[in-house]
């Protein structure tokens, strides 16, 4: 099948001071001369021209500009990622969604990420469920991959997404990346979807035509008025 693999990059962190606000003219005796600092913080990411990650990035490489002026970064530190991997593993084609596929590119993807990658492992089929609490081990996730994966008769891949999305916000770094390993296909919820979907469009549908019939109305109103 055609699957759908979200991949991500790394990225550093920077942080630059710059001054708020200073007195620039000598304070008289007396007075403590203030300036106010504020230490801003901006996510990066930092590739070569083959598009390959660069690990050795220092601060004096780097030059932030803001409306023209030039800022030099103070410190700079590489977050370790947070990766949500979800499987699909469900859909009533086995033929086209090959489960022994799906745990192959899960398993390589993980081999691939950096050692420090924070990693969970989610499968969604007839049901959501998370196999890992956010692991670095590599080779208990390779088992739980291995070992607790299996097939279901429908795809909640809706589901799916609002899980892994709810899911993301307790990643143990502000890194955070989700890769799915799917067709992109629901055979679970679409139909819930649409009838919610349909209700939704009803109701505003009603809302315009209660609107419509209002100002039909006022205008009748006004035009009765004028012609008398």
């Amino acid at each position: 099948m055609n699957k759908i693999i979200c991949f991500f990059t790394l990225f550093f962190t920077l942080f630059f001071a710059f001054s708020l606000a200073c007195y620039a003219q000598t304070p008289p005796d007396g007075e403590a001369e203030k300036i106010t600092t504020e230490e801003i913080k901006i996510n990066v990411s930092a590739t070569d021209r083959a598009g390959k990650f660069v690990a050795d990035v220092r601060k004096e490489d780097l030059v932030i500009s803001e409306d023209g002026r030039l800022h030099q970064t103070s410190s700079i530190r590489l977050i370790a990622p947070s990766v949500l991997i979800a499987l699909d593993t469900g859909g009533a084609n086995r033929l086209a969604k090959n489960i022994v596929a799906t745990r192959k590119i899960a398993g390589n993807l993980i081999a691939a990420l950096a050692p420090s990658a924070n990693i969970v492992v989610m499968q969604f089929h007839d049901n959501v469920e998370f196999l890992s609490d956010w692991k670095t081990d590599r080779n208990s996730l390779t088992r739980i991959i291995e070992s607790r994966t299996n097939f279901g008769r429908r795809s909640s891949f809706i589901r799916a997404i609002a899980a892994a999305n709810d899911f993301l916000a307790t990643a143990p770094t502000e890194n955070r990346h989700l890769i799915l390993i799917t067709d992109a296909t629901d055979s679970r919820d679409d139909k819930e979807a649409r009838g919610g979907n349909q209700k939704t469009f009803d109701r505003r549908h009603s809302r315009s035509r209660c609107r419509l019939r209002a100002a039909r109305a006022c205008r009748a109103r006004a035009a009765s008025q004028n012609t008398s």
